[in-house]
């Protein structure tokens, strides 16, 4: 680094390609070279691409903490994650991205919940326990549940923008809102239910 001079960092943000998602791109103004990060050496007068942690590589990072603390409970919900993950890749022949990714995690929790409503049903307790310990792991992993008020208000403008009047619109409904609410950690049962209501008034 040159001694002396004064470094000018300019922030902004795009769409790449590559991370399929916002980035902060930074750059220097001046010749100065900035400092490594994680994901990149940047170079003199080189754009800086800093691209966020996919879903993926945090649960292999959490996974590894998890082994690291002999966590077996919180372990093999982590596994099961990653294996989905992965194999949602092979599929697609690319990497997914966020959206993608929380909508393998959150079938993944749907499983878990019919599981445990039967082994509760069959009076297994300790099954049904577990099953909703796997839930509470993964839901870590999506974002925080919408309020139900933007659920509503996002249901009644796909209602009107779609020109729905009954429950055989429900499909287009369902499109429309989960377009709307993409990301955003919907509850598809909450939407569903949501929807149900709305069209059968």
């Amino acid at each position: 680094m040159m001694n002396g001079a004064s470094t000018a960092w300019v922030v902004k943000e795009r769409i790449v390609p590559s991370c399929a998602k916002r980035l902060t791109i930074r750059y220097l103004s001046t010749g100065t070279e900035p400092p490594e990060t994680k994901h990149s050496k940047p170079r003199t007068g080189f754009l800086i691409q800093v691209c966020p942690m996919s879903l993926i590589n945090k649960i292999s990072e959490d996974m590894t903490t998890a082994m690291k603390a002999r966590d077996r409970g919180r372990l093999a919900p982590l596994r099961m994650a990653k294996a989905a993950l992965m194999n949602r890749e092979v599929e697609k022949g690319r990497a997914l991205d966020d959206t993608e990714s929380q909508q393998v995690i959150a079938s993944l929790i749907k499983q878990r919940r019919d599981s445990a409503e039967q082994f509760q049903k069959g009076g297994r307790e300790e099954l049904a326990a577990r099953e909703t310990a796997e839930i509470v792991t993964l839901e870590e992993y999506l974002p925080p549940p919408l309020d139900t008020a933007v659920v509503e208000r996002a249901v009644d403008e796909a209602i009107k923008e779609t020109g729905a009047a009954s429950q055989k619109d429900m499909g287009r409904v369902m499109k429309a809102v989960m377009v709307k609410l993409a990301g955003l950690g919907a509850d598809g049962r909450l939407i569903s239910e949501t929807v149900k209501r709305k069209l059968g008034a």
